[in-house]
């Protein structure tokens, strides 16, 4: 044992090096061997699997857009020769490659084998001015939808065009998700549909577009963000959205990214007052995490708490929000559960009714078995005046019974509405 411990070192150290040796293999030869396009497939291979959740395929994708952007640069211009090359080049370019890249292909294109219009309309794009490549852009997308660049092409067009005409961006983004299922580019068009549905408030469109996206790329690195417009969605259209709806969207995603979107609805709906999707969601988290040691249960249990407090269930309430110490929750939590805790304790706080019984009206004329007196006058207050007058003086004008409370609950009542608004401002500053 201690012969392979001390092995260990030297062990890791060839396998370090066999790997950067592989690593260097690889580039030299994508610089040698391949050209440009055969390196694009590779790209295009691994990104796929990076927006299938291959988390290990990340790195990989760095070192390929690195290759490709030195083999083009330093690519004679003969290689240009190929049509491949130009779309390769083109495509890196959409892909998340470097745009001075296709900057200098097209100073260096003395033979015009790019065309302008799409490099003007790209470099537009990715410099920050896409509203100004609108208009390049609808003219060469059909012209090239059946090429290889097409589709990106068509995602590129729909980006620039989803704020100002976002009808048309739908249909950019379908064309381009249909013709490469499955793929990097599906992945971000269904991304990017699901906010255009979302923010213009499509619900029966979003909610095949949520489908489509949690069915085919529920591990994405951007499914966080899908999350985030789920949520949204149905802080707005819950109802329409029901909770069998819910289900079964969210049904294909695996259990553990499941429970994180339940346990983002459940704290939402919390925040927003929507006491029955927050039971309902928080309570789906718990069915989920059944263990009570685990922090997710106890925040769990938390947002069940807020959400049942309105609801009237103070004792269930209660109970849940007493078995949260502060070593189970984090600061934000935490801050939720003493706010909690505060509302819970008013509601329950008896109320003091010795100090009520002195805003009664005390009877001046115990001995008047009428409201008129033997002369058939009405009964007055020591002012002299119609005790009817005083009461209705009371109604129209800013004083009445509350100036007749004891100071001690005019105290109560004001110091309890300032705690009241200091949790709504703290409550709003946690959702942002």
């Amino acid at each position: 044992m201690r012969k392979i411990f001390a092995r260990l070192p030297w062990v890791i150290g060839v396998c370090i090096a066999g790997l950067l040796f592989a690593a260097s293999a690889r580039a030299d030869d994508f610089q040698d061997d391949l050209p440009p396009y055969k390196m694009l497939r590779s790209l295009q291979s691994v990104q796929d699997s990076v927006a299938k959740g291959d988390t290990s395929a990340a790195e990989m994708q760095r070192f390929m857009l690195g290759v490709i952007d030195k083999t083009l640069r330093q690519a004679d211009s003969a290689v240009f020769e190929d049509p491949r090359n130009v779309d390769a080049a083109l495509v890196y370019a959409m892909s998340g490659g470097n745009p001075d890249t296709l900057k200098v292909l097209v100073q260096k294109d003395v033979a015009g084998r790019f065309d302008n219009r799409v490099t003007e309309a790209l470099l537009m794009y990715l410099s920050g001015k896409g509203s100004m490549a609108k208009q390049l852009l609808e003219d060469t997308v059909p012209e090239y939808k059946t090429t290889p660049i097409g589709p990106y092409l068509a995602l590129v067009a729909a980006n620039a065009v989803m704020q100002s005409h976002p009808a048309k961006a739908l249909e950019y983004f379908d064309w381009a998700r249909l013709i490469l299922p499955g793929t990097i580019v599906e992945e971000a068009a269904l991304r990017r549909s699901l906010s255009i549905t979302v923010k213009n408030n499509m619900v029966d469109k979003a909610k095949v577009f949520f489908r489509r996206y949690f069915e085919r790329f529920p591990l994405s690195p951007y499914s966080s963000q899908v999350a985030d417009l789920f949520v949204e969605f149905l802080a707005g259209h819950y109802g329409p959205v029901t909770q069998d709806d819910i289900v079964e969207l969210l049904r294909p995603m695996p259990d553990n990214r499941k429970t994180a979107v339940y346990l983002r609805i459940a704290r939402r709906a919390s925040l927003d007052g929507q006491h029955e999707l927050g039971q309902f969601a928080a309570a789906k988290v718990l069915e989920l995490a059944p263990d009570e040691t685990t922090g997710v249960n106890r925040v769990a249990r938390l947002y069940l708490g807020l959400a049942n407090l309105p609801a009237g269930e103070t004792a269930q309430a209660g109970d849940l929000l007493s078995g949260l110490s502060n070593d189970m929750l984090g600061p934000q939590e935490r801050r939720l559960r003493n706010a909690a805790e505060y509302v819970l304790d008013e509601i329950v706080r008896p109320i003091p009714t010795d100090s009520l019984t002195q805003a009664q009206a005390v009877n001046l004329h115990s001995d008047a078995p009428d409201a008129h007196d033997a002369h058939g006058q009405d009964e007055v207050t020591p002012e002299g005046k119609p005790m009817i007058d005083a009461q209705a003086q009371h109604g129209a004008g800013d004083s009445g019974p509350a100036d007749q409370l004891d100071p001690e609950l005019k105290q109560f009542i004001a110091s309890g509405r300032e705690k009241l608004t200091a949790i709504d401002a703290l409550l709003g500053k946690d959702e942002q």
